[in-house]
């Protein structure tokens, strides 16, 4: 996460960015682990 964020210079243009980045992260995880457990 940190390391696309100072690839894609967010980090420093934007970094009130993050909070919506972590929160979409976390909607993406425990999406995917839902879909590993329905699969399991």
């Amino acid at each position: 996460m940190m390391l696309l964020a100072r690839k894609n210079g967010t980090l420093r243009l934007s970094p009130l960015d993050r909070p919506p980045i972590a929160a979409v992260l976390k909607k993406t995880l425990s999406t995917r682990l839902t879909i590993i457990n329905t699969v399991a």
